[in-house]
């Protein structure tokens, strides 16, 4: 690794098989996990992701190396090595246009017609992001509510067992009392 670079700590990953029999506490846990997962946060000051949230323009090169606003923690979330071009955008959900959502990232965009497999961005590329911005999102703010309404019926069923399990106790004192 590049003097001054830190290495990301691996995330634990799970893996899923269609095969694989779980108990209903163990499939609960599953969800809780996978809805309990955020989307990483930044200094909207820093970086050209940060210049990006604050402009709410579309940002694109075709040179990274010469970019000196580039910063490697911020501006490149996928550890993508090698980096040739890249276009940050920001993404908007369906309610709030004034500030973004989101913000995407795409790095090295291929041509398969080129030599070497390298591509530009071009304008014809900000106009398919463009188009897109809306759509990425809705699907964000849509699935950030599905997390939302997941993780509050856990805490709910959580809350609905604690109170089972008290009225239980009490039960039992009480026929312990009665005998």
């Amino acid at each position: 690794a590049k003097a001054g670079r830190r290495k990301k700590p691996k995330e634990k990953v799970i893996n899923y098989h269609k095969d694989e029999v779980l108990s209903e506490a163990q499939r609960a846990e599953r969800i809780r996990q996978t809805h309990s997962k955020k989307f990483m946060n930044f200094p909207t000051n820093s970086g050209i992701s940060g210049a990006v949230f604050k402009s709410r323009e579309l940002y694109f090169s075709n040179n990274a190396s010469k970019e000196t606003k580039f910063v490697e923690e911020i501006d490149n979330q996928s550890a993508c090595t090698d980096i040739k071009n890249f276009m940050i955008g920001p993404v908007f959900g369906g309610a709030d246009k004034s500030s973004p959502c989101a913000i995407i990232q795409f790095f090295n965009k291929l041509d398969p017609n080129s030599e070497k497999g390298e591509g530009k961005i071009s304008a014809a590329d900000e106009a398919k992001f463009k188009s897109m911005q809306s759509l990425l999102g809705m699907c964000i703010e849509n699935t950030n509510e599905m997390s939302t309404t997941i993780k509050i019926s856990f805490d709910v069923q959580d809350v609905m067992k604690n109170i089972q399990s008290k009225m239980d106790e009490e039960r039992e004192r009480e026929d312990a009392s009665n005998s």
